[in-house]
């Protein structure tokens, strides 16, 4: 009979009972196995794999429209700094594209009575550094995400636009004249949307109730 301590290692059965379960190996074998893996203490804890890191990527755009957010800015004095979001391809700054000189200095031509030169002037000069910053920037590094961003075009005309509102605005009279024309050509856009409603009614010639609605339009 051998003697069991010359064996360096020792099976034990997975089951004293007899019942086949998996054996476990202790001794030599077993620190062969795990040779390559570290042991811990208790107070040791497994290191983790570094957390890779966010990506830089631009300001979250605002939910507010473009109009509020002038409407804002303007009943709070105008701006004191260009809005965070000018940073954003889909921000504010669109307001340059504008037909209406109010917004083209990012003010709200229905508060026309409650501003002031000062706040004119003030807002042409932040804008006007803005995008003079952006035209330099078509000359720069950063030419191709600059063009991305705002497009190229619309730097290259934000200045001339900024002049023309500024001009147009910039006196208490000429807040007032534009005011007038913009509620003047804004009646006219109701009153045709309401015209053309009212002919697309009368494709069905008669209305349900068997009214007729001829009489209402008077070509």
């Amino acid at each position: 009979m051998n003697d069991s301590s010359d064996s360096p290692d020792k099976i034990i059965g997975g089951n004293s009972s007899g019942t086949s379960g998996p054996e476990k190996v202790i001794g030599s074998e077993y620190s062969k196995q795990n040779n390559s893996e570290k042991v811990l203490s208790g107070d040791e804890k497994p290191e983790r794999a570094a957390e890779p890191r966010p990506s830089q990527s631009e300001p979250e755009p605002s939910f507010e429209s473009i109009e509020t957010l002038i409407s804002n800015s303007t009943g709070n004095g105008a701006l004191k700094a260009i809005p965070a979001d000018f940073e954003n391809k889909n921000g504010s700054w669109s307001s340059i594209l504008s037909d209406n000189p109010f917004d083209n200095l990012y003010l709200d031509y229905k508060q026309f009575k409650t501003i002031s030169d000062e706040m004119v002037s003030g807002n042409y000069e932040i804008l006007t550094k803005f995008w003079k910053e952006k035209f330099l920037s078509l000359n720069g590094v950063a030419r191709e995400k600059i063009k991305i961003r705002y497009g190229e075009s619309t730097i290259n005309d934000a200045l001339k636009k900024l002049d023309l509102a500024q001009q147009r605005i910039k006196t208490a009279s000429g807040r007032l004249l534009y005011f007038e024309e913009r509620e003047k050509n804004a009646g006219k856009t109701g009153s045709n949307l309401l015209r053309n409603c009212l002919k697309w009614l009368l494709m069905r010639e008669v209305w349900p109730s068997g009214l007729h609605v001829h009489s209402l339009i008077k070509e």
